[in-house]
């Protein structure tokens, strides 16, 4: 028996005849256009240096971010980062606003070659160690007073991330980053060199 006549409606029937051809359409479309989308074919090497820079959401603000790496071997990278972040808080009726510049070391192992990804894809994952500098004012009073988890200190973090290059010195990037104080997501763009 033919699906439509298994239909209660002839408007259901009509709806899921009309989906079919859609569907096809979309994925046809979709597999056409990224065949047409450039992509960089120079895979990392050592002595390659990556500055990367974007925005994020996080619990702790909106960072804005730049990072430098330097490839050590093909797999293996060290370099530094920055964030800023800005947030609000409000405890007891009294806002808080935090100012927070975090400075870090990273290191970052990139799976291509072993999981053999093609040379415009970039899987890695890594650490990150640091220090972050909160400034917190209060709307009212004074900010010592603040009894808030925003405290300058030391912060430990865990990255994986993954970045397309559209050509070969230009990349998209995306990073989850989970860290004791300043975990979250990274969106962006990395320039290699």
């Amino acid at each position: 028996m033919h699906l439509c006549a298994q239909m209660k409606s002839e408007a259901n029937c009509r709806t899921m005849n009309i989906r079919r051809p859609l569907t096809v359409i979309l994925l046809v479309t979709a597999s056409v256009v990224y065949g047409q989308v450039p992509r960089g074919n120079s895979d990392n090497k050592q002595g390659d240096r990556h500055v990367n820079f974007g925005v994020g959401a996080s619990g702790w603000g909106i960072p804005l971010y730049g990072q430098y790496e330097q490839m050590l071997y093909r797999e293996l990278s060290l370099g530094g980062e920055i964030s800023l972040r800005f947030s609000n808080e409000t405890i007891h009726a009294v806002e808080y606003k935090h100012n927070m510049v975090a400075l870090g070391a990273i290191s970052n192992y990139y799976f291509d070659h072993l999981i053999e990804l093609p040379a415009f894809w970039d899987l890695y994952g890594g650490a990150s160690l640091g220090f972050i500098f909160v400034n917190t004012s209060a709307s009212v009073g004074s900010s010592s007073a603040y009894s808030g988890k925003r405290d300058s200190g030391l912060y430990l973090g865990l990255h994986f991330g993954s970045r397309y290059y559209f050509s070969n010195q230009w990349a998209i990037n995306a990073e989850l980053e989970f860290a004791t104080t300043l975990g979250g997501l990274k969106l962006g763009a990395t320039y290699r060199f």
